[in-house]
């Protein structure tokens, strides 16, 4: 899927995904990673069941490839529980399709089951928000010196 986003046949899947690329906290190894995304003006939102965000703690830049163009922001981890349930919540019911691609099936009045989003938030899911996107037009490939 990597390939695919960072390819110029991009298109099918780029409104749903992009790829994000950070830096270590100890080793500074860049990694990255394709992840479902919403974007809302100058920020965007990724939710994340796996652990690659500890890396994000307390604030960390990061590039993050949108719809083939490279965009450089800065992630801060939504720690809380309490937080992170009020906006994966939100986020579920104004973006259905990232409530899908995040497994969490619908509740009886059409926006996301409360208590399957409860479930998942106890059990490790993360909202990550980017925030401060900006393109980057000085890149066209993988740039080296971002994150």
């Amino acid at each position: 899927m990597r390939w695919l986003l960072e390819s110029p046949a991009h298109w099918p899947l780029s409104r749903w995904f992009a790829v994000l690329v950070w830096s270590g906290r100890k080793t500074r190894r860049r990694y990255s990673t394709p992840v479902s995304y919403v974007r809302e003006g100058a920020s965007s939102y990724v939710t994340t069941g796996d652990r690659w965000w500890r890396n994000l703690i307390g604030g960390a830049p990061v590039a993050l490839r949108i719809a083939g163009r490279w965009h450089q922001g800065h992630a801060v981890v939504i720690t809380d529980p309490e937080e992170s349930q009020v906006e994966h919540e939100r986020l579920f019911r104004e973006h259905p399709w990232f409530r899908v691609l995040a497994g969490v099936p619908r509740g009886q009045r059409g926006g996301p089951d409360r208590d399957a989003v409860d479930r998942s938030v106890a059990a490790g899911r993360v909202l990550v928000r980017i925030e401060g996107l900006q393109r980057n037009s000085a890149y066209r490939s993988r740039p080296s010196d971002m994150p």
